[in-house]
């Protein structure tokens, strides 16, 4: 090999560093997009199905209030307080506390009178023979923000107190409280005045705008914007500036009492998932980049190859080629501990497979695939998720090849699982890279 040959080598060696960059910096940014519109789409549809869920929960339990009422005023002898009946209400209901309260506004618990709440709108709404759903900024009894059911208690025709059944500070967190793809949003119970009836995030502001102004560093526009999907009933997208960085959110309706439920996903985590989708391909970047510097010292050196060197660098050279244009072509994120997956990037071939649940469907979606028994045991034998948590917990990378028969064509689909999390030495989350090999196997295999 000639020095001007080594020359042009070193040449299109560099070219070719510079376009694998370019081609990963173009593909890093469409992800990006991608990523984003994906949170997105996930945080509405999370928002909107838990505030049906929260919906359903409030229409329940008022309801269950309005029977209890009706109970107790049934059972009640004149105008006597039976702690008792209320003590049995209370332990076969889903309220925290279940309390009476009497025309005086004497606050009866299952223990004994707590307070007197005869100022208190859901007592004076009662007492005129209706029922609701309010909430109480701070309770009279630990200072907490409550959630109130009420419903009238009648003697014969005579309203003669009120029911009220509560919800405390953790049933809220934990009927607001979300996740997603592993990472904590932020969530926001609150009237349509921006009133806070609950949150996930500790905060001494009662008003949510309040919170947004002060705190958060909201603009006016924004904060105008907001209100206005307040005062409209929700039902739509919101992007805010939140403790100096850009903040996605939602904003959704709650029927049964026209509340709002707000959940927000920061920029901060976005970031984290872009990270970790764009984590195999960095690596496989610098790797090549390493490659390929070592491949030009080499020539500078002047060391002579052999043609049968050269021909085997090109094929390597060809194989990385091919391996680049499936990057991350499908990439799976499974939790050991939870058994639940979650389609990163891609999504399934299989449409009766949802792109996140449980772990054992998409075995079973998997192994519908394999075509052979061999290959099937093979398969079943990694991928199971006691053999998985067993196997990804002695070594660190697992690579296997499934066979399949599509449309009269035999394919093969490698799946690399890479261990992402160990507590204790035993994995708890590995890394699904699933691509199409069928062109990059020899035709014996």
């Amino acid at each position: 090999m000639d020095i001007n040959s080594g020359k042009r080598r070193m040449i299109l060696s560099l070219v070719l560093v510079v376009c694998i960059f370019i081609a990963f910096a173009i593909f890093a940014h469409s992800n990006s997009a991608r990523i984003k519109n994906q949170n997105a789409e996930y945080l509405y549809e999370l928002t909107v199905q838990r505030a049906e869920s929260i919906d359903s929960i409030f229409t329940n339990n008022l309801s269950f209030i309005r029977s209890t009422a009706y109970l107790y005023g049934e059972t009640m002898k004149g105008s006597k307080v039976d702690l008792g009946t209320l003590r049995e209400f209370e332990e076969n209901s889903a309220f925290e506390s279940l309390r009476y309260v009497d025309a005086k506004g004497r606050d009866y618990t299952s223990e004994g009178i707590k307070a007197n709440l005869l100022d208190l709108n859901c007592f004076k709404e009662g007492m005129r023979g209706h029922s609701g759903i309010d909430f109480i900024t701070r309770s009279r009894v630990n200072g907490e923000r409550q959630i109130v059911f009420y419903a009238p208690v009648y003697n014969g025709s005579k309203v003669i107190g009120v029911m009220l059944g509560v919800f405390g500070k953790s049933s809220i967190y934990n009927m607001i409280n979300y996740k997603l793809f592993g990472l904590d949003g932020e969530s926001w119970l609150c009237d349509r005045n921006g009133r806070i009836i609950g949150s996930t995030k500790r905060t001494r502001f009662d008003d949510y705008f309040e919170y947004l102004e002060k705190s958060g560093g909201c603009s006016e526009e924004e904060l105008t914007n907001i209100r206005k999907v307040f005062y409209a009933g929700g039902n739509a997208s919101l992007s805010y500036i939140s403790s100096g960085e850009m903040t996605d959110a939602y904003a959704a309706n709650i029927e049964s009492s026209g509340w709002i439920l707000v959940r927000s996903f920061p920029a901060s985590a976005s970031a984290d998932i872009l990270k970790k989708a764009n984590s195999n391909g960095a690596f496989l970047i610098v790797f090549i980049t390493m490659l390929f510097a070592a491949y030009m010292i080499i020539m500078s050196m002047g060391y002579s190859k052999q043609q049968e060197q050269i021909e085997e660098e090109r094929r390597n050279a060809e194989y990385i080629s091919n391996a680049m244009s499936n990057l991350l072509e499908k990439v799976i994120r499974v939790d050991l501990k939870t058994c639940r997956y979650d389609y990163v990037i891609g999504s399934p071939n299989d449409i009766t497979l949802v792109k996140e649940g449980d772990y054992n469907e998409y075995c079973s979606s998997l192994l519908s695939q394999v075509s052979d028994a061999d290959n099937y045991r093979t398969v079943a034998k990694l991928i199971r998720i006691d053999n998985l948590r067993s196997i990804m917990s002695i070594q660190d990378v697992a690579v296997v090849v499934i066979r399949s028969h599509i449309n009269g064509h035999v394919e093969y689909y490698a799946y690399k699982y890479t261990v992402t999390k160990k507590e204790d030495g035993v994995a708890t989350e590995v890394f699904i890279i699933a691509q199409d090999v069928t062109n990059m196997l020899p035709e014996e295999y």
